[in-house]
């Protein structure tokens, strides 16, 4: 959850450090192979390693559920319910496939030997994208349209738990690190949390259209812009951080974690399928299919990366270890992140493990700090009040001296507070923010953005302002 920070009126600032996310982009030449599909304008959508150790599929134009082999061969299962539009697929636990049915409200169950079963929603014009398996041994499913997470148990009871946000259009969803389901709100630009007990909260982003959300090897939950073109990365503690996906106008989409420790994307728009690592380097390799439109990626058995291209009408396989890269030959990223070690042949170079997020240091007599270990982090901020104004010193990491913009900005339920920003070239930078109205006590929202070039990070805290 996102953390709060009790402050006086003397007005003690907290802010988690935010992760400037600065890596080059570089181009990938890790080796893809295509599968095409036997069925004619198949429309392949989501994908997913099944129990069997094959790869899962759903077709969405030809109304049928897929299976391929990690060496190609393939077989196609029709459902009973014609023009269904299969679309996001998962594997239970109970060793079968479910996949939801966007135009038939339905959800779908189907044995690795192809017997299927269909479970029918209370709510029609549901509109069911994405389904994925809960902590609780249940499957928990998104209902874009009539803005619904539902939970259903394999037995076929199904529950439904209305969004705060109306025409939110719920998207994606996976199991956070802290054990309930995150979700992207497509239309809202929001993050949704919902616990298994069914508890719903939202957080704002810094940009719209969120889509793809995977959970990195990092510990933080990790998503795709898709109009923004950008890679976000949100821990469950607040901070937000993103990177340019590395193809212009890519439209990412679905986003997976690898067996190499970084993170796979689709790049719909621009055909490619992209990488980033937990430190923000890039690198994006073209399908040899052009106009192929690469819609998901799941990490398969192999230790490969597989995705679904729609347009194309194929099943891709990227290899993750046949790019030259940092450390003995052979990882798709480019550059290691500063404090990883070099990797050994036929492996990525490690990147570095990100530090304990956010924690709040002790506070003096006239402030408070956060602090981030994290390799590419700010280290620390710490603000205090001063007659009319909040001073905050950022202290960036690593003495960072490349050009950046520092925006802090405090707002209250869409309110802006105070704010204020610096141009620097420095390890250190104080901002000094001028207040906008009156503060009073209740929960407020420090905002933290730091921008060089192309990279901008955006952080944002929940903190309490406390009588005197």
């Amino acid at each position: 959850m996102l953390p709060q920070a009790t402050i006086r009126l003397r007005f003690l600032l907290a802010t988690a450090a935010a992760a400037l996310l600065l890596a080059p982009a570089s181009a990938g030449a890790s080796a893809i192979t295509e599968f095409s599909l036997p069925t004619a304008s198949a429309q392949p959508h989501d994908i997913v390693t099944g129990p069997d150790g094959a790869l899962w599929f759903t077709e969405f134009g030809a109304n049928k559920i897929g299976r391929i082999t990690t060496n190609g061969a393939i077989t196609e299962f029709a459902l009973p319910t014609a023009g269904s539009g299969p679309m996001g697929i998962t594997a239970g636990p109970d060793g079968a496939l479910w996949f939801t049915e966007f135009n038939a409200d339905r959800i779908g169950r189907i044995t690795t030997s192809g017997a299927v079963t269909e479970f029918v929603v209370p709510t029609l014009g549901s509109s069911l994208r994405d389904v994925v398996a809960g902590p609780d041994g249940a499957l928990w499913f998104t209902a874009s349209n009539t803005n619904r997470v539902g939970r259903i148990t394999t037995g076929g009871t199904i529950s439904e738990f209305i969004l705060p946000s109306s025409n939110s259009q719920p998207f994606h969803i996976t199991v956070g690190p802290d054990g309930a389901l995150w979700f992207t709100e497509y239309n809202a630009s929001k993050l949704g949390r919902i616990t298994t007990a069914g508890s719903v909260s939202e957080f704002g982003l810094p940009w719209p259209r969120p889509s793809g959300i995977a959970t990195g090897p990092d510990g933080a939950l990790w998503l795709t812009y898709n109009t923004s073109n950008r890679i976000g990365r949100v821990t469950v503690q607040g901070m937000a951080g993103d990177v340019l996906a590395p193809s212009s106008s890519s439209g990412p989409l679905g986003i997976t974690a690898g067996a190499d420790g970084a993170l796979w994307f689709a790049e719909e728009n621009a055909s490619r399928v992209g990488r980033v690592t937990t430190a923000g380097a890039t690198s994006t390799t073209a399908t040899p299919t052009p106009s192929s439109s690469p819609t998901n990626v799941t990490a398969g058995p192999d230790e490969a990366v597989w995705f679904t291209e729609s347009a194309a009408n194929r099943i891709g396989r990227i290899a993750t270890g046949t790019a030259p890269g940092a450390g003995g030959g052979g990882s798709p990223p480019g550059p290691s992140g500063p404090t990883g070690p070099t990797g050994v042949a036929g492996t990525p170079g490690a990147t570095g493990q990100n530090g304990t997020t956010g924690r709040n240091g002790a506070p003096g007599r006239n402030g408070a700090s956060t602090r981030d270990s994290g390799p590419g982090f700010a280290a620390r901020t710490s603000c205090r009040s001063r007659r009319g104004s909040i001073v905050c010193r950022v202290h960036r990491a690593h003495g960072d001296r490349r050009r950046a913009t520092i925006r802090i900005r405090l707002t209250r339920r869409g309110r802006l507070y105070a704010r204020g920003y610096r141009v620097t070239r420095g390890s250190h930078a104080t901002v000094t923010l001028r207040k906008r109205r009156r503060l009073r006590p209740g929960a407020y929202t420090l905002s933290l953005a730091i921008s060089s070039g192309a990279a901008k990070t955006v952080t944002r805290t929940m903190l309490t302002v406390g009588k005197r």
